[in-house]
């Protein structure tokens, strides 16, 4: 067992925007006062990018792979037959099995659970508590197809792996340890607290078991443990606690403030797992924090001054908050840096006046909490650095870690596995990610400086957020790659990043900037009649229905419809918006194919493209040499346009299992029904009864819900012909 190897936690949240957390922004209106702090105890990570949307952003996470060559570059439907394919080793298997390593989820899963081998427990973690699936209700975890009908199911399970003693873990041989035979059990309840504080609890309990048990063997038996914790906070429905979202009272707009109140919950949950953290687990551990992709901006999120949103290859779709902190006194992982390149990054010269009599004194931080010295890791190195500290403490300058390099959430798992003490020789092949360990420990201390919401022209990148002055073993990464036959779409789009450069090719299905609102709507750059009609109509559902039934209605509308509609009404019936970009010409119409080129560092903000200068040509060859690479060896895809009739009395409603719903009183008897795998382990799932393309099943539901309609209305009709002859009659 690699007993001395670090404990790896790794915290993901959802949709979580660049200007959400405070420490990237100067003017974030969302209170983050312990996630703040955290970073700046830790390296901030000011270019770190995902894939736009959230499955192929954890199936890169979890295989080191960029999302193509995991099949996966969109998201998981529910009833789909699709998961994570079982092929690819994964980073909790890699680790158990490499690193000697116990493993352990709580949260989000979605990747798939059609199977068993595709759940978590199948993909190599030995304990799990939370949800298969996504856009569940906080408070029930019901997922809901139309607010008007009754829930599809209920999501929430905790299982464990058990293994027979005559089969013991052979660490070091991966092939060998997959193979070890286990059983699972399994139990469905209906967990009453909200959802984030549910995967807060879970989390804790797996980190106190974990402690225990290490508490109970000899040294040499005893191992380290990797926790994934994955939040389902802040994706739709907006539903945060009130203590939270009391929090938020000064935001206009309802979704915004929603949203906020879902990262004050966010950041709450993360303050006290990290107290379980030190508590139990000890110095000796690792904390990553990262979002899975951009926020959704027509449910609260924000990416300003970033371009576009999640589901977009623009900068605030895939360019993310992230943080790694090493909790060991003398920054063992990350390395202490000397107070001279501290100094030299922009601290005052050692003749400027400072009161050398500063007391050990505390840092304050923007929610009041004193911090004492001690807490910050770094100043425990050796006593030139702390006097260096001191000084800056005085002279009210504050300084923090900075990688502004590029990195890539496929970085996570070579990266861990060296944390892990796991030889290189014995990572799985064909892997994109890239080892960063001795990268981040020259993360350089800089003055902490935030972002303006909004850029104001070309070479606007002038603080170190935003420049990638950091040598970084990454020179590119892939960005998106899907085409038309391969889309729930129907549309092509692909995008890399090569050095300074992104290309984009295809067709991007929202073009505009979002900022801070002043009003209850939401704030782009070019605003349309279109925008304000989906939002008016969201509303009206979530207050007829409630925003946990209504919410997968409302994300088909937002994602769906509005990404046809609202750039049709921006481009006919446009209104004149406060914050319209001063260099941009109104871009629009219907499925906009544009190829596009910028400068990622002189231009954040995507504003001017460079693609049709000819000084470029060979900049977008080289670029384009790059994607037609990945092309070339990339693997089937998954097919992430089947399904199984996912309706009330369908095959796949009758795959559901009954649960403990004793513990929820919102739960109806007749809704106790959780989803679970419907599909042996060796039969194929895509040839499975009832599968359809996606479209084919919309299509049944459209006729359905029409047929439904027209009954309604004859029957509305009937009682109104009848009540006229009774009035006759009389």
């Amino acid at each position: 067992m690699a007993s001395d190897a670090p404990n790896i936690v790794y915290v993901l949240f959802d949709d979580i925007g660049w200007s959400d957390f405070g420490r990237n922004v100067a003017d974030s209106p969302i209170p983050t006062p312990f996630i703040d702090k955290l970073t700046s105890q830790g390296v901030h990570l000011t270019q770190h990018y995902v894939h736009s949307v959230c499955s192929p952003t954890r199936a890169a996470l979890l295989t080191g792979r960029f999302h193509v060559n995991t099949g996966m570059t969109n998201v998981l439907i529910p009833g789909t037959p699709a998961g994570l394919p079982s092929d690819i080793p994964t980073l909790p298997s890699l680790l158990s099995c490499l690193g000697g390593y116990s493993t352990a989820m709580a949260g989000k899963w979605h990747l798939g659970h059609a199977q068993h081998k595709m759940t978590p427990i199948g993909r190599g973690f030995d304990q799990f508590t939370g949800m298969y699936m996504w856009d569940l209700d906080s408070f029930t975890k019901q997922m809901y197809e139309l607010p008007w009908e009754a829930p599809l199911a209920l999501d929430w399970v905790t299982e464990e792996r058990h293994y027979d003693a005559a089969h013991p873990k052979v660490v070091g041989n991966h092939s060998v340890c997959e193979a070890r035979p286990y059983t699972y059990t399994y139990k469905h309840y209906a967990e009453p607290e909200h959802a984030t504080v549910a995967i807060t609890t879970a989390a804790d309990k797996y980190i106190k078991q974990h402690a225990q048990r290490n508490a109970e063997v000899a040294k040499d038996e005893q191992s380290p443990l990797f926790l994934y914790v994955a939040y389902t906070a802040a994706h739709s429905p907006l539903q945060p606690l009130p203590r939270h979202v009391a929090r938020c009272t000064h935001l206009p707009a309802g979704r915004r403030r929603d949203y906020c109140g879902m990262i004050v919950g966010l950041d709450e949950g993360l303050k006290n797992l990290t107290q379980s953290m030190q508590q139990h687990l000890g110095e000796n551990t690792l904390l990553v924090v990262a979002s899975d992709n951009g926020g959704s901006v027509y449910f609260g999120g924000m990416n300003a001054p970033f371009r576009g949103h999640k589901g977009t290859p623009f900068e605030g779709g895939v360019r993310v908050p992230a943080f790694i902190v090493d909790y060991t006194q003398d920054q063992k992982y990350l390395g202490p840096v000397a107070p001279a390149a501290a100094t030299s990054a922009n601290a005052k010269s050692e003749g400027d006046e400072v009161d050398q009599n500063t007391p050990e004194s505390a840092e304050t931080t923007t929610d009041g909490d004193s911090v004492p010295l001690e807490d910050v890791k770094i100043a425990e190195v050796n006593t030139e650095w702390k006097d260096w500290h001191h000084k800056r403490l005085a002279a009210n300058v504050s300084y923090s870690r900075v990688f502004p390099g590029m990195m890539h959430v496929s970085d996570w798992l070579p990266t861990l596995l060296t944390y892990a003490q796991v030889p290189a020789e014995k990572f799985p092949a064909k892997l994109d990610g890239m080892d960063f360990t001795s990268t981040l420990r020259s993360a350089d201390y800089a003055e902490a400086k935030t972002m303006a919401h909004i850029c104001t022209g070309f070479d606007a990148a002038d603080d170190a957020l935003m420049h990638h002055t950091a040598a970084s073993p990454r020179t590119g990464f892939l960005v998106e790659m899907y085409y038309a036959n391969e889309s729930v779409f129907n549309q092509t789009l692909v995008a890399y990043r090569l050095g300074d450069y992104k290309l984009i090719q295809g067709t991007v299905r929202d073009l505009n900037y979002y900022y801070e609102s002043t009003t209850k709507r939401v704030n782009s750059s070019h605003l349309s009649v279109g925008s304000y009609m989906v939002e008016a109509v969201v509303e009206w559902q979530d207050y007829l229905f409630g925003k946990g039934p209504s919410d997968t209605l409302n994300i088909v509308l937002l994602h769906l419809w509005m990404h046809d509609l609202v750039p049709l009404f921006d481009y006919l019936y446009p209104l004149k918006s406060p914050d319209a970009h001063p260099t941009i010409a109104r871009e629009g119409g219907l499925h906009d194919t544009t190829l596009r080129l910028y400068n990622i560092i002189h231009d954040p903000c995507e504003a001017f493209n460079l693609a049709e200068d000819p000084a470029y040509a060979s900049t977008i060859a080289a670029i384009q040499k790059e994607l037609d690479q990945v092309a070339a060896h990339r693997p089937a895809l998954l097919p992430l346009d089947l399904q199984i009739d996912i309706s009330h009395g369908s095959v796949w409603s009758k795959s559901h299992v009954p649960g403990d719903c004793s513990t929820n009183p919102d739960i109806k008897p007749e809704h106790c029904r959780f989803t679970h795998s419907w599909v042996a382990d060796d039969v194929d799932p895509m040839k499975q009864k009832g599968i359809m393309t996606a479209t084919t099943y919309r299509g049944i539901r459209m006729s359905q819900l029409i047929s439904q309609a027209v009954r309604a209305l004859a029957g509305l009709a009937s009682v109104v012909v009848i009540g006229r002859m009774v009035m006759k009659g009389m």
